[in-house]
């Protein structure tokens, strides 16, 4: 929890791997209106410096078929789509980043899209050489920014579909339960929107702690239809350690049971290769 911006990444990790919808919704609403972090403003430079080269190779075949004068119209257009893409990393927040990215998966799936261009790739470049890859790459973008200004002032939930988040930090392994209560702590202290979003919550599960709920209980509580208490529930059966391990491994072989995979999960933050995370969680007098 040291880099100022860690707590964005533990929160993210945790948003992309949950199958909780609710409280899925409501980490993202937490981070959604952060500004993008190094590498996504990166991503965004390029893929509008790509844009503007393919966007330079178009105009530059209205006019002429000369290689040799559509290679300044590459270099033209690619530096004008930097400029633009590095004005954009200015103001994008993540939520814009992820609608932009939506704009380019009508499907909703970015498996399909990165298989369709893999193959739209392969077959166009083998064809018309490798001025297809980049002009196909960069209209594909820029069609995107035409799909997000035509939907413009739209409210769309497709950024926090599953299919979608599947794909955001997939090479990074969910996060200790005991870490994203940290994460959230910190961000109440950083985040107005956080700190509405989360204090109330965060201070019922304070107050819960207090009050010492049975281990059955807590597990009962799992299947609530309320999601603050699915996560109280959650959060506590984990810092009671090695008491609730016994009555977690008793409810898994419960053949019946509807929610087996958030008691393994819990399980799997209580196993000791897991460890926890360094220091105690900020205590609600702290925040």
């Amino acid at each position: 929890m040291n880099g100022s911006n860690s707590w964005q990444q533990i929160i993210w990790r945790e948003w992309r791997h949950s199958v909780d919808p609710l409280y899925t919704d409501r980490l993202f609403r937490a981070v959604s209106d952060q500004p993008l972090g190094l590498g996504a403003q990166i991503s965004v430079v390029i893929l509008n410096a790509v844009g503007g080269a393919a966007t330079g190779v178009l105009v530059g075949l209205l006019f002429t078929s000369s290689w040799a004068t559509l290679k300044h119209m590459v270099w033209l257009g690619g530096l004008l789509g930097f400029i633009y893409g590095w004005i954009l990393t200015k103001n994008y927040t993540w939520r814009g980043w992820l609608e932009r990215l939506s704009s380019n998966t009508p499907t909703g799936s970015f498996s399909r899209l990165i298989f369709g261009t893999l193959a739209l790739g392969l077959i166009g470049g083998m064809i018309f050489g490798p001025i297809f890859w980049l002009s196909a790459v960069g209209l594909f973008w820029a069609f995107g920014d035409v799909i997000t200004w035509i939907n413009r002032g739209i409210t769309t939930s497709r950024q926090d579909r599953l299919d979608d988040r599947g794909w955001w930090f997939w090479w990074r392994k969910r996060p200790h339960l005991l870490e994203v209560e940290q994460a959230l702590q910190q961000a109440c202290l950083t985040s107005p929107e956080a700190q509405k979003l989360w204090q109330a919550p965060l201070h019922h599960l304070a107050e819960e702690k207090k009050r010492h709920p049975a281990i059955e209980t807590l597990i009962e509580q799992l299947l609530s239809p309320d999601w603050l208490e699915r996560f109280v529930a959650r959060q506590i059966l984990v810092q009671r350690g090695e008491e609730a391990i016994f009555p977690l491994q008793a409810a898994v072989y419960d053949n019946n049971t509807p929610h087996k995979a958030t008691l393994l999960w819990v399980l799997d933050n209580l196993h000791p290769k897991r460890g926890t995370p360094t220091g105690a969680p900020i205590t609600n007098g702290q925040s």
